[in-house]
């Protein structure tokens, strides 16, 4: 198990908060002018999104803590306690990917409505720079989903949580890894998507004249 050293994850505390339009979203009469598959896939995509975010915040905090930790003195520790927070960071980046993993998914389903007269803004450099990280985090997710397996088959198996590098950049899990800066980037696009397909979802269709 390797502890962190050093926090490499970018902080993403800077960014809005998608609560209140999630509850727009689920309490609202709007988005008429969606397909009503599209007003179901909002609401599970926003809420996803705020849950892999918030996943993140909080596994970023006990990555602080971790470190902080390691600079108390030993008189402070024998007093006090040592205090672990590693398998709590674990569990928060587990749910942090598990979500963006499912974000993927639901983003592959909102372009297919595209087909069907779906009106979601989708832009294609942005759908592009977050199906560019798609390979890392769908490697991990599935590595950790069915570690049974790669136990199975593997003679030699190397660290069956997730654990962080020697340089402290990436989370891996056996033969998986994905850097900080990428996790980071795909879940600011995902943000960024949220945003505007709020406000996409809260538009008031034009009236048409009597």
């Amino acid at each position: 198990m390797m502890l962190p050293k050093s926090n490499k994850m970018p902080d993403l505390s800077h960014l809005d908060p998608l609560i209140s339009g999630f509850l727009t979203a689920i309490i609202g009469f709007r988005g008429d002018q969606l397909t009503q598959k599209e007003r179901l896939y909002i609401r599970v995509f926003v809420r996803l999104a705020n849950k892999a975010l918030t996943e993140y915040s909080v596994a970023r905090n006990l990555v602080e803590a971790e470190i902080n930790e390691m600079t108390r003195s030993s008189e402070e520790m024998e007093r006090d306690g040592r205090q672990l927070y590693f398998l709590g960071i674990v569990d928060h980046m587990e749910n942090c990917i598990n979500a963006t993993r499912r974000l993927f998914h639901f983003l592959d389903v909102i372009k297919s409505e595209k087909r069907h007269g779906g009106k979601l803004r989708l832009d294609r450099l942005i759908r592009r720079m977050i199906e560019a990280q798609s390979r890392d985090i769908v490697n991990i997710r599935d590595c950790i989903e069915h570690l049974d397996e790669q136990i199975q088959k593997s003679e030699k198996f190397g660290p069956i949580m997730l654990s962080f590098s020697d340089d402290d950049e990436s989370i891996e899990i056996a033969d998986s890894t994905i850097r900080f800066v990428d996790l980071a980037l795909v879940l600011k696009y995902f943000h960024k998507l949220s945003l505007q397909w709020l406000d996409d979802f809260c538009k008031t269709p034009h009236k048409r004249d009597e």
